[in-house]
């Protein structure tokens, strides 16, 4: 469901392209990756740079101390602003799934892949 609203979104030019400004703010320096693993990475959650970047301003909007993680409050925050409306099963569920270390918190990766996965 978001590949398609943010493949809309791209198509429909209302997703600009990202300048290497913006994504070295929002990736590279973060996680030390260049511009061609963040295409590959976007690749293999079949999604454009531009959509992932898209997520990861919405993120980071939640991601208040800049840890690169959100806790539960902002995690149901970040769902509700991306159009989504988990029943607190449904959430409890997904943060089960996606806290793997027992934190209480999910870090971008792990939610951008769930978040974008088919099931």
């Amino acid at each position: 469901a978001i590949q398609a609203r943010l493949a809309e979104q791209l198509d429909a030019g209302e997703i600009q392209d990202v300048s290497e400004e913006e994504l070295g703010l929002l990736f590279l320096k973060r996680y030390n990756m260049n511009r061609e693993e963040l295409e590959l990475v976007a690749s293999r959650m079949g999604m454009h740079l531009n959509s992932l970047c898209l997520i990861k301003q919405e993120f980071d909007l939640f991601d208040e101390d800049r840890s690169g993680c959100i806790g539960a409050g902002e995690f149901r925050d970040l769902l509700h602003k991306l159009g989504e409306e988990p029943s607190n099963e449904e959430l409890g569920a997904a943060l089960n799934r996606l806290d793997h270390d027992q934190t209480g918190e999910v870090e971008f990766f792990e939610f951008c892949a769930w978040f974008t996965a088919d099931d």
